[in-house]
C-alpha cells in the first residue's frame, strides 16, 4: 500500500479504503481462526460466537460489525471493479441501470435522452451529449451490420455508457469510446470481446478518457482491443533491453520470403508496444524520462528490423556485392 501510495497508482482515497479494509478483515480473520482454532474465513450463525467476535472487534453488537465488515468489502471491491473490470459471472448480480438501456433504446427521443443525463447523470452540456449519442447512432445506420452484429451492440451499448458515466471525465471518454466503436462496429468479433469482458471494456473507457491518442490508434488497429483483456500485461511495457530481441521472436514466426507479412508484423508489434507505452504512463507506472526511454529503444529495434528487411529483400533481389 505504501509503494502504491508513493508512486500515485491510485487515488488517495482509494489507498486508504483498502488500506483500511485489508486491516479489518484480516483482524477479523486472525480472530476467526482463533475462536475456532482452524482455518477458516466463515463467519459465525451461533449467537454466543458472533457477540464475542463482535466484542473482540470492538462493536457493541453483532449488526454494527455486519454493517462495519459489508462497507468494507464493498470499498474494496469498488477499487478493484474501477480498476480491473468487473468479473464476468458477477454480470447478473450487477445488473446496468434502465436509464443506461433508456439511453440506447429511447435515442430517437430527444427530450428522454437530454431527461436522462441530466437528471439521472447530472451531464453538463446535456444537450450536446445528446446530439453525439443520437450521431453516433445515425452514423450507424450507414453501416452494414447483421443480425448478430446489431444483437450483440444492442447487448452491448448499455454496459458501454455504464462504464463511460462511471468515469469522473465521462464528458472526455463519451465522443472518444463511441469514435472507437464507430470504427468498430461492422467488426462483429471485437463488439463480442467487449460484450464478453467487462475488464477490456473498462479498461477501453478508463484509456480512451484519458488519451484521445490511444482512441485513434484502437480505432485504426483494432487488434489491440486484445490488449486489453490482461491488465497486468497491458500495464507492463517490454524491458528496455529486450525490445530487439522480443522484435525478433515476434517475426521469427513469419517466413522470411514473406515481405508483406513481416512488415504488417512490424506494424503490429509498433502499434502494441505503443499502446502498453502510453497505458503505463496513464497509470503513472513510468515517469516521463522512463517513457522517452522506452520509445526510444522501440524505434531503434523498429529501425533496425526495417533495415535487415530492406538488405535481405535487395539482396534476394541483386545479390549480395562484395568489396
Amino acid at each position: 500500500m505504501d509503494a502504491i501510495e508513493t508512486l500515485k497508482l491510485l487515488e488517495l482515497d482509494e489507498v486508504n479504503q483498502l488500506r483500511e479494509g485489508y486491516c479489518f478483515l484480516r483482524r477479523q480473520e486472525n480472530l476467526l481462526q482463533a475462536m475456532a482454532d482452524k482455518q477458516t474465513q466463515t463467519l459465525p450463525d451461533n449467537e454466543s460466537e458472533q457477540r464475542k467476535l463482535a466484542f473482540a472487534m470492538g462493536f457493541d453488537d453483532w449488526k454494527s460489525m455486519l454493517s462495519a465488515t459489508e462497507q468494507h468489502m464493498l470499498n474494496v471491491h469498488s477499487v478493484f471493479a474501477n480498476l480491473i473490470g468487473e468479473d464476468e459471472e458477477d454480470e447478473d448480480a450487477n445488473p446496468i441501470a434502465k436509464h443506461f438501456h433508456e439511453l440506447w433504446d429511447m435515442v430517437g427521443r430527444t427530450e428522454v435522452i437530454e431527461h436522462i443525463l441530466q437528471h439521472d447523470l447530472n451531464v453538463e452540456n446535456a444537450q450536446d451529449k445528446c446530439a453525439t449519442i443520437q450521431q453516433f447512432k445515425t452514423d450507424l445506420a450507414k453501416k452494414t451490420l447483421g443480425p448478430r452484429g446489431r444483437e450483440v451492440l444492442n447487448r452491448l451499448m448499455p454496459k458501454v455508457f455504464s462504464a463511460i458515466y462511471s468515469h469522473k471525465d465521462a464528458e472526455f471518454g463519451l465522443p472518444r469510446v463511441l469514435h472507437v466503436l464507430h470504427r468498430i462496429v461492422t467488426r462483429t468479433t471485437y463488439l463480442e470481446l467487449l460484450d464478453e469482458h467487462p475488464a477490456a471494456l473498462t479498461q477501453l473507457v478508463r484509456l480512451c478518457t484519458a488519451s484521445p491518442m490511444i482512441s485513434e490508434q484502437l480505432g485504426r488497429y483494432p487488434i489491440l482491443l486484445d490488449e486489453l483483456l490482461d491488465p497486468a500485461h497491458l500495464y507492463n511495457p517490454v524491458p528496455l533491453e529486450s525490445y530487439k530481441t522480443e522484435l525478433r521472436d515476434y517475426l521469427a514466426r513469419i517466413p522470411e520470403e514473406d515481405m508483406e507479412q513481416q512488415m504488417e508484423a512490424l506494424r503490429q508489434f509498433k502499434q502494441t508496444c505503443i499502446l502498453r507505452i502510453a497505458a503505463a504512463d496513464i497509470a503513472g507506472v513510468l515517469p516521463v524520462m522512463k517513457v522517452s526511454d522506452h520509445l526510444t529503444y522501440l524505434a531503434e529495434a523498429i529501425v533496425e528490423a526495417g533495415i535487415n528487411q530492406a538488405w535481405q529483400q535487395m539482396a534476394a533481389k541483386y545479390g549480395e556485392q562484395r568489396i
